[in-house]
């Protein structure tokens, strides 16, 4: 597939969105790592690990804005694929664990 609903543009829409972030322009950030996580979504299906990143990249997007419920659902979400495809120790989902022990007390 080509266009605007190719891997790579959600890859670049990926890259441009953490650039956002760090220049404090989370509401960018978060339209555009919606719209990667959806091609993403179309290309490899709701159920794949690989949507995790995105999840937790929208999510940091949602957090900054204020948004914690969402991004608590996000993490959540990213947890569930994590778990059982990746090894206990892998760096994506002890960041998503942290992230929801701090939002959730837990």
């Amino acid at each position: 597939m080509r266009g605007p609903q190719h891997y790579r543009v959600a890859v670049v829409l990926n890259n441009l969105c953490g650039i956002a972030l760090r220049l404090g322009r989370d509401g960018v950030a978060e339209r555009y790592f919606g719209q990667a996580l959806a091609i993403k979504t179309a290309l490899v299906g709701a159920d794949h690990p690989d949507l995790a990143q995105a999840m937790v990249n929208l999510a940091l997007a949602q957090r900054g804005q204020g948004g914690e419920a969402d991004a608590a659902a996000l993490y959540q979400r990213a947890h569930e694929l994590l778990t059982g495809t990746v090894k206990p120790g892998q760096t994506l989902l002890r960041t998503v664990k942290d992230a929801l022990q701090s939002m959730l007390g837990g």
